[in-house]
């Protein structure tokens, strides 16, 4: 079997879904070993979990040049779950949602995760400095494996301009959301939004509509 450090990332269990994207606690597998801090999955294509990293079933496939092992993840606090990095399949980020979400489109939950932040919005410039209009939600992940929970911060493009009913979510715009850096040119479907909440600077990954 190639190394899946190289050509993907495993999923452990899968934690939500909603518009046609899964999401999925993972982790980076070197040689039979789990290596680096838990971190997130999320594609449009289904995978079967596997009994991490010894039984890899199906694999969140990455470019191979990607270094997902030295992914980084953010402590919020001592007891809170990890701010982990998401990786994206190769297919939405090339291609895009297939359609937007909207704030009635249900946010389903699997294995114990919860969501948080379930009605925000953010309005951010993208690289052509054409407005984005995405819902933000979170996922948190429960621990596997002897590893910690993991808190997965991210977001779809709306069907339009719409915002949240009155008085159940928070809009990021006019700078209190922006874009954090260039998109890969392969994978310019998944953008990355900066938003700062309660003092914290979060950065949800966000997917955008083909």
């Amino acid at each position: 079997m190639p190394d899946p450090i190289q050509t993907g990332i495993c999923p452990a269990y899968q934690s939500g879904f909603a518009n046609g994207v899964y999401y999925y606690y993972c982790f980076n597998c070197n040689a039979g070993s789990i290596t680096g801090p838990p971190l997130g999955g999320q594609d449009t294509a289904p995978h079967t979990p596997g009994n991490c990293c010894t039984d890899i079933q199906s694999p969140i496939r990455l470019r191979s040049e990607e270094k997902t092992v030295r992914a980084a993840a953010k402590k919020l606090t001592a007891t809170a779950p990890l701010i982990a990095d998401v990786k994206v399949g190769a297919l939405v980020g090339a291609d895009g949602l297939p359609t937007g979400i909207t704030f009635d489109a249900p946010l389903q939950l699997y294995n114990g995760a919860w969501i948080g932040h379930h009605k925000d919005k953010a309005i951010f410039a993208d690289e052509g400095g054409y407005d984005r209009h995405v819902r933000l939600f979170e996922i948190i992940c429960p621990g596997q494996m002897g590893r910690p929970a993991i808190r997965l911060c991210l977001g779809q493009e709306l069907t339009d301009q719409s915002d949240p009913p009155p008085g159940e979510g928070v809009i990021f715009r006019d700078g209190d959301a922006v874009l954090a850096e260039h998109p890969d040119p392969s994978r310019p479907f998944h953008n990355k939004c900066k938003i700062k909440r309660g003092g914290v600077n979060l950065v949800h990954h966000v997917l955008l509509k083909s």
